[in-house]
């Protein structure tokens, strides 16, 4: 593999003058993220023919030239001189225009909507609470593609713990990727969740600048975890001197849904929910697709917090909203596609989530990242359904239960089982959310206070 000595490239480049140094270390950057991207495409198509180890190989040299683009970029900084034009490779520029309010200006949430604002809220903190704490369960199997991994550390732990046992907050750690990562710990998605959270709350509302700080603050320098790819992306753009939207990477990953719920529950109810959704998304994902998608995850988590919709109600208007094209969604020739995607979970709610996921994909990538979610919680919701009233098992066991189907599932499963955590916190409320889950997450403490300075900032409710 090529070697890039890019301090020594840095200094020689910086050397020759401003533009021209600069030309080129912008050049070694290109150079490293094109190549990062390749390892990246073929540490998947590893991944499907169930090559893990070389997968993994794969994904470690996509970190390294990550790494390698990261510290050349910060070597170009300037805080000062903000840019809203894309550092980013390819496809990345087609942003809008920075200058719309959404990225200028302070968006103040504003009171907590309809005839029973408490209810709302109270949703709104099931949403956020389920999605961080179940993502925490996942961390210690996430990114764990072989199945017949997963079955032996279930096998192993049951031999320890008694026939109940299962995969969530496996001690000690399993995954292949975050070999640091502590039980109870977030993962990457939920980390960048509760960065999401602590700029909303912060600021009272959505402001792009401040939340491309509190991003840097905690993913930049002193970091101790892994870094997604659009994190790294966003680091490199920052570095670079790039200003929201032109800080987002060429990237459409599960984080365009892992990061919804505080979005939607610090906007909705609000006219401008889906702007806010797509200039949060932009900050660091910068591309139509991760935009398209987080929108309809958006249109689907709102229904179930303003309260009235079962999950399977809120997927049906979330679909038909796509594909009528509202108003308030962005125009894209994708909606009607995802409207067939999310129908496609619906169609398919009955059916348990181990062959779901087997058919639609284990990984980090659309449709599957959001569509295997919104299945996870409408087969929860269908089996609540099926038990009746009488035998129906309480709300924090058919939560727990949900969370597990999504780990069994493999592969992305913290992004998958966050989002699902998020539908049915918001669907089943807070109390869902079981009490052993939320002492082990390690997130559970600083979501509360930040969703209780949300809830103030909404007028409480």
């Amino acid at each position: 593999m090529r070697s890039t000595p890019e301090p020594q490239a840095a200094t020689a480049a910086a050397a020759k003058g401003d533009a021209e140094g600069r030309a080129e270390v912008e050049a070694l950057i290109r150079d490293l993220e094109g190549r990062a991207m390749a390892a990246h495409a073929e540490a998947q198509a590893l991944n499907k023919a169930q090559r893990f180890e070389e997968a993994k190989a794969k994904y470690d040299e996509m970190r390294r030239l990550d790494a390698k683009a990261l510290r050349l970029a910060n070597s170009l900084g300037c805080p000062s001189c903000r840019s809203n034009q894309s550092g980013a490779a390819g496809g990345a520029a087609a942003a809008p225009a920075a200058a719309a309010p959404e990225y200028a200006t302070l968006q103040r949430v504003t009171p907590w909507p309809g005839p029973d604002p408490a209810a709302v809220a109270d949703a709104a903190f099931g949403a956020v609470l389920g999605a961080g704490v179940a993502d925490a369960a996942a961390t210690s199997v996430q990114w764990i593609y072989d199945l017949a991994t997963l079955e032996q550390l279930l096998s192993n732990r049951r031999a320890r713990e008694g026939p109940g046992a299962h995969l969530d907050f496996l001690d000690p750690p399993a995954s292949p990727f975050l070999p640091g990562y502590e039980v109870g710990r977030s993962s990457p998605y939920g980390e960048g969740a509760s960065a999401t959270l602590r700029a909303l709350a912060g600021s009272g509302g959505f402001d792009a600048a401040a939340y491309a700080r509190v991003l840097l603050e905690a993913f930049g320098e002193g970091f101790d975890g892994y870094r997604n790819a659009s994190i790294t992306g966003f680091l490199r753009n920052y570095g670079r001197g790039a200003a929201p939207p032109a800080t987002g990477a060429e990237d459409a990953q599960a984080d365009c849904v892992t990061r919804l719920p505080p979005l939607v529950a610090a906007f909705a109810g609000h006219d401008n929910l889906m702007r806010m959704v797509a200039a949060a998304t932009r900050t660091t994902q910068n591309t139509d697709d991760a935009e398209a998608w987080a929108c309809a995850g958006a249109a689907v988590l709102e229904a179930l917090v303003l309260g009235g919709a079962t999950v399977a109600e809120a997927v049906e208007r979330a679909a038909a909203e796509l594909r009528a094209g509202s108003g308030r969604l962005p125009a894209s020739p994708r909606l009607a596609a995802i409207s067939g995607h999310l129908k496609q979970a619906l169609d398919l709610r009955a059916a348990p989530p181990s062959g779901v996921i087997e058919q639609l994909g284990r990984n980090c990538h659309m449709p599957n990242a959001a569509v295997t979610p919104i299945h996870v919680a409408l087969h929860a919701e269908w089996r609540l359904e099926q038990s009746g009233a009488r035998t129906a098992p309480a709300a924090d066991v058919a939560f727990a239960e949900a969370v597990r189907g999504a780990l069994a599932g493999g592969g992305c499963c913290a992004s998958r089982a966050g989002f699902a955590g998020a539908c049915l916190g918001a669907r089943l409320g807070p109390g869902a959310v079981p009490a052993a889950w939320r002492a082990k997450a390690l997130c559970a403490g600083e979501v509360e206070g930040l969703f209780a300075q949300l809830r103030a900032a909404r007028g409480g409710g």
